[in-house]
């Protein structure tokens, strides 16, 4: 079927929950200022084709939780600069594609709990390019290496538990400003200051 909201030129808030949409076209086109959507519980198993976001360069938040998504190329959120929170958790991401979010310079939280992933290193965020990040969730992954290379300054909280880490794969760096930073049941049996680094 084919979804439609090509009248509703206003629109700036889009819902649609527990919905089933994976053979679904979405089409937003006289839509271009939405600013927030939700697609949570839709069986979306990818963004390749049905959901398209590219047209909406003044989205500001997208719920994308509950789905099927199993990776993240770094074209789907491109076109997406005013892009402040991403939330794909509770998927089956298991990669995200190097520079995924190098043009979400203005993103402030990135929730990538409770997926599949075993590797979180500074590519996946773009060097020195996402540096409004304040809140970062990997917890309840498979995650046995973590190097987050990125200017941390501004990051108050950072996720990290429920994972496979241990004290010799974790690296984090500028970490002066956090006031929550948990890496409960991982595999930590001391901590070492070689984890930090300003």
């Amino acid at each position: 079927s084919l979804l439609k909201f090509s009248n509703l030129k206003n629109l700036v808030h889009v819902s649609i929950e527990n919905t089933i949409l994976e053979s679904n076209y979405l089409t937003l086109a006289n839509s271009k200022y939405v600013n927030y959507f939700s697609f949570l519980n839709c069986s979306i198993i990818n963004l390749d084709s049905n959901f398209n976001f590219s047209m909406h360069m003044y989205l500001t938040k997208l719920d994308l939780r509950y789905n099927r998504i199993s990776s993240i190329k770094k074209h789907y959120f491109k076109s997406n600069p005013d892009l402040l929170i991403l939330d794909l958790g509770f998927n089956l991401i298991e990669f995200i594609e190097d520079y995924s979010f190098e043009n979400n310079r203005n993103l402030i939280v990135l929730l990538l709990n409770n997926n599949r992933m075993k590797i979180f290193h500074q590519k996946l965020l773009s060097h020195k390019k996402i540096i409004n990040l304040i809140e970062l969730n990997l917890r309840f992954n498979f995650l046995t290496y973590y190097q987050y290379d990125i200017d941390l300054s501004m990051s108050t909280k950072l996720e990290l538990n429920n994972n496979n880490l241990n004290e010799k794969t974790i690296r984090i760096i500028n970490s002066q400003n956090f006031i929550h930073l948990n890496f409960d049941l991982n595999k930590i049996e001391k901590l070492d200051t070689k984890m930090f680094y300003e």
